[in-house]
């Protein structure tokens, strides 16, 4: 057995699974770095989420509001129809 083959072997071997831990580990950190930037661009969805459900809700409360003063003017305006023709021209019709 050739005690500086096998030594020059280890330390061959030990380079390379240097190399390799050290690809490992930058690969790792890359990794890290692309769930912690996937997890704020998360919570910037979610709060731009918020937002906009917050705006829908005011929204359909102003839609509600919006229907009932149609309702209202449909009213007064079916009303005055109502009114101008029994009065056309100051007469009533017969």
């Amino acid at each position: 057995m050739d005690v500086e083959k096998t030594i020059e072997f280890i330390l061959e071997h030990q380079a390379k699974t240097d190399t390799q831990l050290e690809a490992i580990r930058k690969l790792i950190r890359v990794g890290m770095r692309m769930i912690v930037r996937i997890g704020q661009a998360q919570e910037r969805t979610d709060q731009q989420i918020a937002k906009l459900t917050d705006s829908q809700a005011r929204t359909d409360v102003k839609m509600a509001e919006l229907a009932d003063a149609q309702k209202v003017t449909e009213q007064k305006f079916q009303a005055l129809l109502d009114t101008l023709r029994e009065n056309r021209n100051g007469h009533e019709r017969s």
